[in-house]
């Protein structure tokens, strides 16, 4: 079982992280230490009022061009990404973006 949560937890590797506070997070692994993970461009889930799930940085004033890391004790589930919300946050987090594609629908 170990085993396969360190494939999970791989350098590069994205994955959905459910915290202790019972926020999801998908992100990127940049690192890993005995006690963090380092984290490029971590996306928060949110219900929108439509009922649909929606994305969006996990930080807002937070200096998102430099390293995250988040304490492995906050983590109570490690999982592997629906494909469709992995295309979503594959594009979001996308430097190159296709004009009109709509993204993420903004909340009415």
């Amino acid at each position: 079982m170990i085993e396969m949560k360190e494939q999970l937890l791989k350098v590069g590797g994205i994955v959905v992280l459910r915290l202790c506070t019972g926020e999801e997070i998908i992100t990127k692994i940049k690192g890993l230490t005995k006690s963090e993970l380092i984290l490029i461009n971590p996306f928060t889930f949110f219900v929108k009022p439509d009922g649909q799930i929606g994305i969006m940085p996990s930080t807002a004033i937070g200096d998102d061009n430099r390293d995250m890391f988040l304490n492995r004790n906050s983590i109570v589930l490690i999982m592997h990404p629906k494909e469709e919300v992995l295309e979503g946050y594959e594009k979001a987090i996308s430097a190159i973006q296709i004009p009109g594609q709509k993204i993420l629908v903004p909340t009415k």
